[in-house]
């Protein structure tokens, strides 16, 4: 057996024991379950609609007027410090997300 194969089977059962892991210790996370669960709301909600995703990277600021008003009927997230950018006041997404650790940890006192 080649060392590849040895590296892809360990690396294949590696990610499943994770995978079982991480199941199990969320089994017992009560508080965020029932947090978790109020996302449901939002299943299907716009099934058969684009959904595009804007960061805050500099590219952003290379979107035509054109790509802005096609945009405003587009469903849309804002991703960390969209409200920031300078197309902010232009669009409004449609919902938020925050993944920027550094954000979670000024948050903590």
């Amino acid at each position: 057996m080649s060392f590849f194969t040895v590296k892809d089977r360990l690396d294949h059962l590696m990610y499943h024991v994770f995978n079982l892991t991480s199941a199990v210790i969320f089994s017992f996370r009560f508080k965020i379950k029932k947090l978790i669960k109020r996302n449901r709301q939002f299943k299907d909600k716009h099934a058969g609609q684009r959904c595009f995703i804007l960061g805050t990277g500099p590219s952003i600021n290379d979107l035509s007027n054109k790509q802005l008003e096609k945009l405003k009927d587009e469903v849309f997230f804002g991703v960390n410090s969209f409200y920031k950018s300078s197309i902010a006041n232009e669009l409004t997404p449609t919902y938020y997300a925050l993944f920027d650790n550094a954000y979670w940890e000024e948050m903590q006192y």
